[in-house]
Parts: C-alpha cells; sequence; structure tokens
C-alpha cells in the first residue's frame, strides 16, 4: 500500500496564495482570448465575407506581422531581438 505524500507544513502552497490566482486565472483567459482570436478570424472571413484561401492567408500574416517586424528592426538595430514573458503565444 502506498502513501499520499502531504505537504510539509512550512511549505507554501501556490493554490493558496492570492496573487498566484490571479496571474494564473489572467493567463487563462489570455491564452483562450488569443486561440479563439487566431480561430474565429479566419473562419469569420471565411464564412460571412466569402474570403478567398489567398485573402486568408494575407490575414493570417497580418495578424502576426507586428511581431515579425519588431524582431526585425531590433536586430538591425545591432540589439538582440526582445526576449519575451510570454514565449508560447504566436
Amino acid at each position: 500500500m502506498t502513501r499520499t505524500q502531504r505537504p510539509r507544513p512550512g511549505r507554501a502552497n501556490l493554490w493558496r496564495h492570492r496573487d498566484f490566482m490571479k496571474l494564473w486565472a489572467a493567463e487563462t483567459v489570455s491564452q483562450l482570448g488569443t486561440q479563439v482570436a487566431v480561430l474565429a478570424l479566419p473562419l469569420a472571413a471565411i464564412g460571412p465575407l466569402h474570403a478567398t484561401p489567398f485573402e486568408v492567408g494575407v490575414l493570417t500574416t497580418a495578424e502576426f506581422l507586428p511581431f515579425i517586424l519588431v524582431g526585425v528592426s531590433r536586430r538591425r538595430m545591432g540589439g538582440p531581438a526582445p526576449p519575451s514573458a510570454d514565449p508560447d503565444r504566436g
């Protein structure tokens, strides 16, 4: 029979920490919004607007163009690309 490990009395539990819960909830909502936008924008263009595949491609490119331009401009100025606080986005 195996024993379940209980948290030590001196250890902090993140799920009970108010600031961590705020951060976790905000990040969850942010990721959900990002994923909905990535999916809904092309579907809205295809459905009601009757966009062609080329137009959907242009729309998707325009969605990520600011990230590309910021990275290229930083490289041209001689500095490294900015570190991302949220590396799994985009």
